[in-house]
């Protein structure tokens, strides 16, 4: 896959043009990597075993080479959010597009007409357009008992920011709002921080939060300020404590710095708002149809051939591993 031109960080900084990759079968995969990792030759293997071309975003030599000053872990996180915000308004994709984005630990088991497929599936068990991941824990763990209990028998309740899909509007919409373009941001702005971090740290500039926070917290806040948003009514949020009775559990949302709290019994506490509801509702992938997640497998439930999903038969310590031969990468659709 091709990253942008003008120095890195898939920008078309420096007066060059960006260079836009066709999506392969209506699929196009992002992915962010602007460090060295030990994941990246996996990510992509498996990618072109399945006739993928994956896009890849970001470009830091002093990350890749060495020599460069140390930056901030939260550095690359917003590189994250703001490169593929980026790149996917300068490239102009049409919104029958569908744009799965991963972190470098995953990978592909089936090409873009299986990609299409599961993420259809998902779509319509969830009744959302813009799905992610999900996962056994929450992170931050303040924001777990915000989020909603998981339908039936689904196994993971949080949402897993390393894995999302959707079509490019509603993307753009979701990047939009967590860069803080919607509060005033500047996206070339944000870019140009981003292509001269040296720079910019020399003049003791206030550095951008999208530099700032976990992109994880980012993504799981805004989930579940949706979620509560539409449960009281879209109402307006507030930046002042509200007044809970009992033990509130509060969390204070990066994308727009309100406050979002439910109460002990875990039922929303509107005195708090939930705010502007997107264009586009987030929702998870608890049915696993897209997205599948190797914690699975800590849990006892074996990849690849074995079991159907939902066997809930217990499982012997002999089933509880994976190997190469048992991922068979043709056999699921998703990543």
């Amino acid at each position: 896959g091709g990253g942008g031109g003008g120095g890195g960080g898939g920008g078309g900084g420096g007066g060059q043009k960006m260079h836009c990759v066709a999506p392969s079968g209506g699929v196009l995969l992002l992915l962010v990597s602007d460090r060295p990792n030990q994941f990246l030759c996996h990510y992509l293997s498996s990618a072109m075993v399945h006739g993928l071309r994956p896009t890849l975003l970001g470009w830091d030599s002093g990350s890749w080479l060495g020599g460069g000053s140390p930056k901030p872990w939260t550095f690359h996180l917003g590189a994250k959010l703001v490169l593929p915000l980026h790149y996917l308004a300068a490239c102009g994709y049409s919104n029958d597009t569908l744009v799965v984005f991963t972190d470098h630990d995953v990978l592909f088991q089936g090409g873009a007409a299986a990609l299409r497929e599961a993420y259809r599936a998902a779509a319509a068990a969830s009744g959302s357009h813009l799905l992610f991941s999900t996962e056994h824990q929450p992170y931050p763990e303040e924001v777990g008992p915000l989020f909603p209990p998981a339908p039936g028998a689904a196994p993971f309740r949080y949402l897993n920011s390393g894995m999302w899909a959707g079509p490019v509007g509603a993307v753009l919409e979701l990047l939009r709002t967590l860069v803080g373009v919607r509060r005033g941001e500047s996206l070339p702005a944000l870019l140009d921080v981003y292509l001269n971090w040296e720079r910019h740290t020399a003049r003791a500039s206030p550095t951008p939060r999208v530099y700032v926070d976990n992109d994880q917290t980012a993504y799981a806040c805004l989930f579940v300020s949706q979620h509560l948003a539409r449960a009281c009514g879209a109402r307006g949020g507030s930046t002042r404590r509200p007044r809970v009775g009992g033990r509130a559990r509060c969390v204070t949302c990066p994308h727009d710095g309100r406050r979002r709290c439910v109460r002990a019994n875990g039922s929303p506490d509107c005195s708090a708002g939930g705010g502007r509801l997107l264009g586009v509702r987030l929702g998870l992938d608890y049915s696993l149809r897209l997205f599948e997640n190797m914690f699975k497998a800590r849990l006892g439930i074996r990849l690849g051939r074995g079991r159907e999903r939902g066997d809930s038969r217990p499982y012997s310590r002999r089933e509880i591993w994976i190997s190469a031969r048992d991922l068979d990468l043709g056999a699921r659709s998703g990543s």
